[in-house]
């Protein structure tokens, strides 16, 4: 019988891929749209003192410890 919840497993090459790059990319875990959501991306923007409408803020090397 299969199950009732997906299988969210990451793949062996996401799992290498984050542990080389310290990030992956996770197609259609959740929705824009949701109001949830919209507060968090508001809030990881605002901790990362950046602007999501202004590519100019946005820091390639935010992996790199910053006081």
């Amino acid at each position: 019988m299969p199950s009732a919840t997906p299988d969210y497993s990451l793949t062996d090459d996401q799992k290498q891929h984050f542990l080389t790059h310290g990030w992956i990319k996770l197609d259609d875990c959740f929705s824009l749209d949701d109001e949830l959501c919209k507060r968090l991306m508001s809030d990881m923007w605002e901790r990362l003192g950046m602007d999501e409408n202004d590519k100019t803020t946005w820091d390639p090397d935010r992996g790199e410890c910053r006081p």
